[in-house]
Formats: C-alpha cells, sequence, structure tokens
C-alpha cells in the first residue's frame, strides 16, 4: 500500500527475552522515519534485520514508482 503511493517500507526485525528469559520475536514497518504498524514497543527489542537494507530500499522505491506510473516503458539492465 505504501510503495503504491511511492513510499518506501521497510520491515524492521527485533528479538528480546521474555520475563522467564524465553527468547521473544517482533516485527514492525517502518516509512522513512515514520512509524507505521507494531512500533509501539520497538524500545524493549534489539534490532536483528531490516528489509530491504537501507541502501537497496531507496532503489527499489524509485524503480517500483516507475513500474507504477508506466509498467511498459521501463526497462532493467543488470550491473
Amino acid at each position: 500500500m505504501l510503495r503504491r503511493r511511492g513510499l518506501t517500507a521497510a520491515l524492521h526485525h527485533g528479538a528480546a527475552r521474555d520475563e522467564k528469559g524465553l527468547l521473544i520475536a517482533h516485527v514492525w514497518v517502518r516509512s522513512g522515519d515514520v512509524d507505521v504498524i507494531g512500533c509501539e514497543e520497538t524500545e524493549r527489542y534489539g534490532l536483528l534485520a531490516v528489509f530491504p537494507p537501507p541502501d537497496v530500499a531507496s532503489d527499489v522505491a524509485i524503480v517500483e514508482t516507475a513500474m507504477l506510473r508506466s509498467p511498459s516503458t521501463v526497462s532493467f539492465t543488470r550491473a
């Protein structure tokens, strides 16, 4: 939904220990610096991974936005 509007979105994966010492995991979504969903308790979790990685996220958003605007004119080349 965010990408359809030309906004980047990143899925953050975190983990922590609960009161009993058991491992718990949580996932939340951010768009730039804006919390979208699942962000209420993020300070409790250690960040494990972000997908797509921040250096890739902006490139993905640019390509997806171009495809939404004019899918037949977007071409891809391998680097």
